[in-house]
């Protein structure tokens, strides 16, 4: 098989539906002396790809968990600093909710809300 048909192949591969870390693998695993080399190159090459990748969706992932913890927290701090003590169930609400429109939503609510009661008919 010619080089740049191999090399081709592999990059098709790569941007298809499949594990990059199994691509690699067997991308080491060739014994032809005319690919064994390309097929190194290519497999470090999508070895870094996928590491690159996956350092990105962490921040992402950890990104979005710090701002919804900040709006947790804020939200909180606005319900105490308004209405004294928190019940113990409406704060585990607070922290079991995820979605951030929400929580921002219920922080613009409890700024607004004239009181704790009117505050939760909104959850």
């Amino acid at each position: 098989m010619p080089r740049a048909l191999f090399e081709a192949f592999v990059l098709y591969l790569s941007h298809a539906d499949i594990d990059n870390d199994d691509l690699a693998r067997n991308l080491q695993s060739i014994q032809a002396p005319e690919l064994k080399n390309t097929a190194m190159t290519l497999a470090q090459k999508l070895h870094q790809e996928g590491r690159q990748e996956g350092r990105q969706e962490g921040r992402q992932e950890g990104l979005k968990e710090g701002r919804v913890s900040a709006l947790r927290e804020n939200l909180l701090d606005t319900l105490k600093l308004r209405f004294g003590n928190i019940p113990v169930g409406l704060a585990e609400l607070v922290g079991d909710l995820s979605d951030e429109d929400k929580l921002r939503s219920l922080l613009h609510s409890a700024i607004r809300c004239s009181s704790l009661e009117e505050f939760s008919e909104g959850l």
